[in-house]
């Protein structure tokens, strides 16, 4: 699979911090874990998989749990006959959908 970064995730994925970031170091290491994750699966029940994400659709945007309270938010891009894999954009890091960030 691969994955694009669209805002400022690509810095704390690349260096585990970035400007403004209050988030807890150990839930930046999951995030960068679970990131590691979509990159290595080659379908999509590779990452459902992993009960521990419980990797789901809320509306309109799909989440996998870092923790019991934590959340990577992200959107997906469908493969097609030109695209031959998903693409992800992770979007935000949320404290369960409410306290985002960025």
């Amino acid at each position: 699979m691969h994955v694009e970064f669209v805002n400022e995730l690509r810095t704390l994925y690349e260096t585990g911090e970035a400007p403004g970031c209050k988030i807890p170091r150990y839930i930046v290491d999951k995030f960068v874990r679970a990131i590691g994750s979509l990159e290595e699966a080659t379908t999509l029940e590779d990452i459902r998989v992993n009960k521990g994400y419980h990797f789901e659709k809320v509306e309109d945007i799909y989440s996998m749990r870092l923790n019991d309270q934590w959340r990577l938010e992200l959107t997906i891009d469908w493969a097609d006959k030109q695209h031959p894999h998903e693409t992800f954009y992770p979007q935000h890091l949320s404290k369960h959908y409410k306290e985002r960030w960025p």
